[in-house]
């Protein structure tokens, strides 16, 4: 065991940020998703009143750079304007909110947060675009993320996965983070990608990887991905889609998903995940029982209740960006030693309530709804891969944005899974329009045909990716 844990991803961070730095786009892309595993302040560092450097470049600098490396790539239609401007608006009203905030330093933090959610969108679909992500870096980066997570827990004394509670598989980063990231690789890897044996195996790695974080929502989450893979898999499969079929695959989930529990309980009797199985089948079993759950729901009482109470000025601006800190300080949820102003309240829709009032809460509401809105019409009108993706995590995402504190997760594995899931569907929607106009769609045989706006192309007719 190394007796300084922050050596190895000290190391580890600098060159990861050199090869994104100096490297060609292409590649600067791959090793800035291995570059979000490391988080050189997860361990013990809750400073309200300080900016950490090395995470200051992870979320500001090198988005930045990767943007200005592909600024004569970026060409997005009027069509983005409708998902683009809630966001900006909310993004906007959060840097104002700055002003009147408790933790001015927490709160520039947070402003540090959604400009990489933002930037990384313009990054990650122009990416998508240009096809610079396919199924061999995808697996390279799993596989990488892997070996380091096993390094890190098993090798390293597992600095960034123990507390005196639980001990949690991970990276240099926190587990909770690192579970969502994985799920939304197994996703981009079973839906947008040609079925092979190697596709599923780092699929099923990636799998694994989640079940050994513990992290309870993530596995919820992932039922609900093998249940739309099923279905998936049999309209794909399929001239014509039968209700039998569906069912036939969705039970051969079902035992998979068996099997999984089963092998949980089993041989992973330590894992959190047995708190929350255990509640399931316990006759007299509260949420007091499963882990963090008891304690983030008395939070949620007490956020709401102070809502209610609040005065219709005060409910409409909120209280500044990061006050939630004092809501958590008070309720003796947390101590001056131990809290994050910016990950305090374990639910987003109600951490935007608090702090930024109904004035920000509007936008990014209809941010959601509308990118939720143009997933389900892309699923039903052109069966895109790309939608199906984005709808097999919409239910983990949303568990995400409740139990978790995903704003401010943009430079973290969690925040760029999401992210990568969500602009591989953007992308097809804000692409090169005049292109699409000025060349007719080339028909694939038995593709799916082309609307004017974008070309769909099922996995099993697309031609094989370039190394």
């Amino acid at each position: 065991m190394n007796n300084d844990p922050m050596l190895v991803p000290t190391v580890a961070f600098w060159i990861l940020a050199s090869l994104t730095f100096f490297l060609p786009i292409r590649w600067s892309l791959v090793f800035y998703l291995l570059l979000v595993q490391i988080d050189l302040s997860a361990v013990g560092n809750f400073s309200t009143d300080s900016l950490g450097i090395q995470n200051a470049i992870k979320v500001i600098i090198i988005p930045t750079i990767l943007l200005i490396k592909l600024r004569k790539e970026i060409h997005f239609d009027k069509s983005a304007r409708k998902y683009f401007v809630p966001w900006i608006l909310f993004s906007s009203y959060a840097c104002i909110a700055l002003f009147w905030s408790p933790y001015r330093i927490s709160a520039l933090k947070m402003n540090g947060y959604l400009y990489a959610y933002t930037i990384l969108f313009v990054v990650f679909v122009t990416t998508w675009q240009q096809e610079w992500l396919n199924k061999y870096k995808l697996m390279f980066v799993v596989w990488v993320t892997l070996a380091a997570g096993i390094i890190q827990t098993y090798f390293l004394g597992n600095a960034f996965g123990s507390d005196e509670f639980q001990s949690r598989f991970t990276t240099f980063t926190g587990a909770q983070s690192l579970a969502p990231f994985l799920l939304c690789m197994m996703v981009l890897l079973l839906f947008r990608e040609r079925a092979s044996f190697f596709t599923f195996l780092t699929a099923t790695g990636a799998a694994i990887g989640v079940l050994l974080t513990g992290s309870r929502s993530v596995f919820l989450g992932m039922v609900w991905v093998l249940l739309i893979y099923g279905i998936y898999s049999a309209v794909r499969s399929a001239k014509t889609v039968r209700i039998g079929m569906i069912l036939g695959r969705m039970m051969i989930l079902g035992a998979a998903m068996a099997v999984i529990i089963l092998v949980v309980v089993e041989w992973l009797p330590n894992n959190r995940l047995n708190e929350m199985l255990t509640a399931a089948v316990e006759k007299n079993a509260t949420v007091d029982d499963v882990g963090t759950f008891g304690w983030r729901f008395s939070l949620y009482q007490r956020t709401l209740d102070e809502l209610i109470h609040r005065s219709l000025p005060r409910l409409l601006v909120g209280s500044g960006t990061s006050s939630g800190a004092d809501l958590v300080l008070d309720g003796g949820f947390f101590n001056e030693d131990n809290v994050d102003p910016n990950r305090a309240i374990h639910d987003e829709f109600l951490r935007t309530t608090y702090e930024w009032g109904l004035l920000g809460l509007a936008p990014f509401v209809l941010f959601l709804v509308r990118i939720l809105k143009l997933d389900l019409r892309q699923v039903s009108k052109n069966a895109s891969p790309q939608a199906w993706a984005f709808l097999a995590i919409v239910v983990p995402f949303f568990i995400s944005l409740s139990v978790e504190n995903f704003l401010a997760d943009s430079g973290s594995p969690g925040g760029v899974g999401y992210n990568l899931v969500l602009t591989s569907m953007m992308a097809l929607v804000v692409s090169r329009s005049e292109e699409n106009e000025s060349s007719p769609a080339q028909q694939t045989p038995g593709a799916i045909p082309a609307t004017s706006q974008s070309i769909w192309i099922m996995p099993e007719n697309r031609e094989a990716d370039e190394i």
